[in-house]
Order: C-alpha cells, then sequence, then structure tokens
C-alpha cells in the first residue's frame, strides 16, 4: 500500500512538472497543479501576482478539496471496504465551493489589508 501511495505521489510530481513545462505558469495552469497536488499548488499560488482577496480564496479551496494525488490514496486506501468514494467526492466538492464563496465573500470582514 506505501509502495501505492508513493508512486501516486511520483506520478502527480511527473504531471505537474509536464504542466508547468508546457503553460509557463499561466493562471489555468496554477488551477489545475492545485487540482492535481495540494502543497505544490499552494506554493505556485502563493507566488503569484495576483490580488490576495483571490488567492487566499483560491488556496482555502485546494485545501478543502485536497487535490486528486490526495483522492486517488483514499481511493488505494479504501478499496476493498464498504465505505464509498463517490460519496466522500462529492462532499469534497461541496466542501471546497463553500470554503471559496465564503472566503472571498467574507475576506474583508476579517482581514484589512
Amino acid at each position: 500500500m506505501l509502495i501505492n501511495m508513493l508512486g501516486i505521489i511520483i506520478f502527480s510530481l511527473i504531471i505537474i512538472t509536464m504542466i508547468d513545462k508546457l503553460f509557463n505558469n499561466n493562471y489555468i495552469s496554477l488551477l489545475v497543479k492545485g487540482l492535481i497536488e495540494v502543497t505544490s499548488g499552494i506554493s505556485f499560488i502563493s507566488s503569484s501576482n495576483i490580488n490576495i482577496r483571490l488567492k487566499t480564496a483560491i488556496i482555502g479551496m485546494f485545501l478543502s478539496f485536497n487535490g486528486i494525488s490526495v483522492h486517488m490514496q483514499t481511493k488505494n486506501i479504501i478499496e476493498g471496504t464498504d465505505i464509498k468514494y463517490k460519496n466522500y467526492l462529492i462532499a469534497r466538492l461541496i466542501h471546497a465551493l463553500l470554503c471559496f464563496i465564503i472566503i472571498f465573500l467574507f475576506f474583508n470582514l476579517f482581514i484589512s489589508y
């Protein structure tokens, strides 16, 4: 099981490197990288030149969704159990959307910049 998880992480990092080489850090590639692997996506978003409010909302969305890499690892772990992955995925998508909306709407109430 650990070998599978390590393989998933390495595969994700290879995909992110390929996206980085092909698209040269435009906004779509930043979003795709964050959706694939959380820590790399957050690193790229935090160093980008976008509005702090939008940057914070996107990072919150990445943290809420957990990235495709984590989803692949989760699916690998729950394989063979009675746990339904579809329910987990739907909950993560809803959580990510709500997190983005809440942070974006209420950012100015809590942060003064």
